[in-house]
Order: C-alpha cells, then sequence, then structure tokens
C-alpha cells in the first residue's frame, strides 16, 4: 500500500479471513523502525485486507458462502499496532471472509458491491439502495445479508469489489484468460439473485480473481479501494512507491483481542 504521508486523522482498517477487524491510527506506523507489527493474528487465522479509511466510513465484509456485513468503523474503536482486534463480522466453521473494502465517504449512492463467482457469475447491488437493493447499516460482529444465492453450479464467491458505477473491472481465471469490461454493463440486481454470466472459464477452470482497472495515479486515489481475495499475501503500508514501512520488529505481545 503506497503511502505519501502518515496523517494522524486517517487510520489502517484490518480484516482477517476469520472475522476480526482492528482499526489503527495511521501515525502509528510513522517510525523509524524498518519492520513493525501490524496485527497479531490467532493460530488459523489470515489478514486478507488493508485499507486506508477517514474515520467515518461504513465497512463493508463479504463471506465466500454469499454473506456481507455493513457497518459503521467506529464500532470498531482505534488500537495499538500490536492488538488482535475485535469480531466484525461471524462466520460459520466452514467459511471464510472473503473480501473487505471501505464505502467512499464522499455518499454511498454512487457505489455499488460486486461479486463474482468462482464460474464467472456476478451482478452489481447498490450500497445505498433499498430493500433487496442494498445493504442495510448493521452492528458489527453479525452474520450480514445474503448478498448472492450461492449453487453448487456456479460455486463458492471467487472476489467481492466496492466501486463506482464509472469503474471497469478485470476477471481473471485460473487458466490464464483475463476479461476486461465497464461495471455498467454489469446488469443491476437484487441481493438474493444468483447473478448473470460475466466471464465462461473453461472446462475445469474457475475465476480467481477480481481487481479494479486504474488508469492512472489519480483515479487509483480517487476510486474505491479493490478489497482482499482470500489466498493474497498481506499488504504492506508502504511509502514513496510502495516500499515497506520502516520499523524494527516489535515483540510486545497483543493486548486486544476478539470481542
Amino acid at each position: 500500500m503506497s503511502l505519501s504521508e502518515f496523517r494522524d486523522d486517517r487510520f489502517l482498517f484490518f480484516a482477517t479471513r476469520n472475522g476480526t477487524v482492528k482499526r489503527t491510527r495511521l501515525d502509528d506506523f510513522d517510525s523509524p523502525r524498518s519492520v513493525l507489527i501490524a496485527i497479531n493474528l490467532h493460530p488459523e487465522d489470515e489478514l486478507i485486507s488493508v485499507a486506508v479509511t477517514d474515520g467515518s466510513q461504513d465497512i463493508v465484509m463479504v463471506s465466500r458462502s454469499g454473506k456481507a456485513i455493513r457497518f459503521s468503523e467506529s464500532d470498531a474503536r482505534a488500537m495499538g499496532r500490536t492488538a488482535a482486534g475485535v469480531r466484525g463480522m461471524r462466520i460459520d466453521d466452514d467459511d471464510a471472509v472473503l473480501a473487505m473494502a471501505p464505502v467512499p465517504s464522499e455518499g454511498d449512492g454512487g457505489a455499488y458491491l460486486l461479486v463474482v463467482t468462482e464460474q464467472g457469475y456476478g451482478k452489481r447491488t447498490p450500497i445505498d439502495g433499498a430493500g433487496e437493493h442494498g445493504y442495510p447499516r448493521q452492528k458489527r460482529g453479525g452474520q450480514g445479508v445474503k448478498t448472492i444465492t450461492v449453487t453448487d453450479t456456479r460455486g463458492g464467491l471467487a472476489g467481492a469489489l466496492v466501486v463506482p458505477l464509472e469503474a471497469e473491472i478485470l476477471l481473471v481465471s485460473d487458466n490464464g484468460t483475463l476479461i476486461r469490461m465497464a461495471l455498467v454493463d454489469v446488469r443491476p440486481m437484487g441481493r438474493s439473485a444468483q447473478g448473470v454470466s460475466l466471464m465462461r472459464p473453461g472446462d475445469g477452470a474457475s475465476v480467481v480473481g477480481v481487481a479494479l482497472v486504474m488508469e492512472d495515479e489519480e483515479d487509483a486515489e480517487a476510486a474505491a479501494a479493490p478489497v482482499g481475495v482470500e489466498g493474497r499475501s498481506p499488504t504492506s503500508a508502504g511509502s514513496d512507491g510502495g516500499a515497506p514501512v520502516a520499523a524494527d520488529v516489535d515483540t510486545d505481545s497483543a493486548t486486544d483481542s476478539g470481542e
């Protein structure tokens, strides 16, 4: 994660595959050390996404089974770097959080949650729509609401993004096929719909990634951040072109655990 400055009014928001979240002030990472502990992970857990927030945004988390939860980031109090975090989303034992992203603070009306399954079916749903065509704000720690009906033939979720309507996206399959399309070409549907075919990965293949197209640095700063995908290496916060944040290894023990 490339950062030009460590502002004291911004936060890093973390999410793990087991549903833990943590919010830490960005200036806590402004250190001369070469390696910093960013979050203490519980055994068998994994960091899946990190985003910069302004302290007043909503957070959306999506699980592989097709559930999504939306809550205010302020529901997770700010913690130190060595804290383990608190529960953001409750998931079943056989499920995992696939993605996390903040909702753009300039207004929810133009933001959509795009979800894509392993067999290339997908849809977009307004974040701030009414009823089935939107995501109600809840308290953190719940199971959320259905964001897509998952079936055996269409596969589990492969990726999810919070994106503006004018965005372009990339779909990538595990056999090396890539498709680029405009979000406006993806049919808007209610939360419980199964979606429509966006990509045909082929026999024995599946969609493994969904990403937002960034035309240049200015677009990257203006667009909604892409959410993490299960199995992706944890993001490192950096400066001046993405170099890792400077810091010595901090061996302090965690001070907070899941609530």
